[in-house]
């Protein structure tokens, strides 16, 4: 059985985590305010949706928080949420339903956006002279939904 997802029919249905920001003006974007509802893209996800092949797509879509404590022009997301099947949709193990729990099936979590290597497609951009992954320096959009 194919546990449901709160949000994939529409951005707007269910409760979405926090997208962390310093500064509320994004250049050319116009003012975000705390707690606005954003959603994540990137140069390699520019449909900002989690692809979770039979069990459908997930967009990435968390509410403005300011982080004063932030560097100017960077976004965060905490990695502790988002998970989406951990008891979140209902399952059947040896012909018994699995009750879902509501709440686990919330969070916001922007690895989807990372930044994909344009040549291999299916591994994160690496350092050239240290061969460590540098994901974690994708340049994302927040787009008001």
């Amino acid at each position: 059985m194919r546990p449901s997802l709160p949000s994939e029919e529409a951005p707007e249905k269910g409760r979405q985590g926090e997208v962390g920001l310093r500064s509320l003006r994004l250049p050319g974007r116009g003012r975000l305010s705390a707690g606005d509802a954003v959603k994540i893209v990137s140069a390699s996800n520019t449909e900002g949706v989690w692809d979770l092949g039979p069990f459908g797509k997930k967009f990435m879509i968390g509410k403005v928080r300011i982080l004063e404590g932030l560097r100017p022009g960077v976004t965060a997301f905490s990695l502790g949420h988002g998970h989406w099947a951990y008891g979140a949709g209902q399952w059947q193990i040896d012909g018994q339903a699995i009750m879902p729990d509501p709440r686990r099936a919330t969070g916001v979590h922007g690895n989807a956006a990372m930044r994909v290597d344009p040549v291999l497609k299916n591994t994160c951009l690496v350092d050239k002279v240290g061969g460590s992954a540098v994901f974690y320096q994708t340049q994302v959009k927040l787009v008001k939904v």
